[in-house]
């Protein structure tokens, strides 16, 4: 599917389940071409079992096995394992896979949107740019300045948190409104970078990332 832009699939997926309820193994070789023709290989008798995607996401999308997500969810569990990777190249090659599985750019970016909030980090695990546009700015965007109505921390959104006496304290915790999510990506279509810097400021209430990121919401994304 696609039309090569985003990419494109090498082979076909074959999975079989393993036998242990969890897992499911590759019967071949099965990758993807990115669209800096890079290539994502998964060898074959590589297992996965979607825990790259935030479980949050599973009764949304029905299963990271099921479905327009499948193909995109293998080559992401995969590198998310190995993490020989940049966790960023590895979120957003798994936008890029989804797209050219047939998964509408909204919800695309929907998911990418909440496993880049939600999903593994590792190596440089916090995301921390001083130049980030204060969600305040004039400069930021109204995606920007949406994402700080709809990210709370500690039950407050942060616009709410940064505002209150408790903007000197580290919180224990950030959740990402999904609902607010999706109405945010299909009124104002922002790019990738425009997702990343958003969320990015939302969460530098939290300097040293917490690993308690969570996902709430309803939305159904299955295609």
């Amino acid at each position: 599917m696609g039309d090569g832009s985003n990419g494109r699939f090498v082979g076909e997926l074959a999975i079989r389940p393993v036998g242990d309820g969890v897992h499911w193994e590759l019967v071949k070789e099965f990758g993807f071409v990115d669209k800096r023709d890079l290539r994502w290989m998964v060898p074959q008798k590589a297992r996965t079992d979607g825990a790259s995607i935030p479980q949050a996401l599973w009764s949304i999308v029905g299963s990271p096995f099921t479905g327009k997500y499948v193909q995109a969810s293998v080559i992401h569990d995969w590198y998310c394992d190995r993490r020989c990777r940049k966790w960023q190249d590895v979120h957003r090659v798994f936008y890029e896979a989804m797209l050219v599985s047939g998964v509408s750019e909204i919800k695309a970016k929907i998911m990418y949107a909440a496993v880049y909030f939600a999903g593994p980090r590792w190596g440089d695990t916090v995301v921390h740019n001083s130049n980030l546009r204060s969600l305040f700015s004039v400069d930021a965007s109204r995606f920007t300045k949406g994402l700080g109505a709809i990210v709370e921390a500690d039950g407050k959104s942060v616009r709410e948190f940064i505002e209150s006496p408790a903007r000197f304290q580290t919180p224990t915790s950030l959740e990402l409104d999904l609902d607010g999510l999706e109405s945010l990506i299909t009124k104002f279509d922002p790019s990738l970078r425009e997702i990343n810097e958003g969320l990015d400021a939302s969460m530098s209430v939290a300097p040293r990332l917490l690993a308690d990121r969570r996902l709430r919401g309803t939305r159904h994304l299955a295609d």
